[in-house]
């Protein structure tokens, strides 16, 4: 539901009615109480490697700026980038794509994907991963930020 809000504030669509359905979100989608812990985990330099798969040259250009962003907030947070593109020749990178993705702690996977590599690529994880519906830079970085959380509250503690 989130990732639906952060589409229509993208495409810049009625603001009234983005408010209208942020407030009917289920309480623990409006404000989660353990997220300022898990925030402060991160702050205070908790190392967590995340694997964002999906998206093309455009999503590429946002790389450099989601990576500083990030990284100011969380010093410790490392992010691998694949945008696969559109590509049909992705079955060449299937097997290293599984490796690195499993080799993190949580995945971001992007709807922008070849559908069969999107597929085998979830089949093959052996790691928490979550879906990232936004293409802009702000859903991007969104959708790290939740899958930071992710990896954190997996751990527990």
């Amino acid at each position: 539901a989130r990732q639906v809000l952060d589409v229509w504030r993208e495409w810049r669509l009625d603001e009234q009615r983005y408010h209208a359905l942020e407030a009917a979100l289920p309480l623990p989608e409006r404000s989660a109480p353990e997220e300022s812990s898990l925030d402060e985990r991160l702050r205070k330099g908790e190392v967590v490697r995340i694997m964002f798969v999906g998206g093309n040259e455009i999503q590429r250009q946002y790389d450099a700026a989601v990576y500083r962003e990030l990284k100011s907030e969380w010093p410790k947070v490392e992010i691998e980038f694949a945008h696969t593109g559109w590509s049909s020749n992705w079955g060449r990178e299937m097997d290293a794509l599984i490796k690195a993705a499993n080799q993190s702690d949580v995945v971001v996977l992007m709807t922008m994907m070849r559908t069969l590599l999107g597929r085998q690529l979830r089949a093959a994880l052996q790691k928490p991963w979550t879906l990232c519906a936004c293409t802009g830079k702000g859903g991007i970085l969104n959708s790290l930020r939740y899958a930071a959380r992710l990896a954190v509250q997996q751990r527990g503690g």
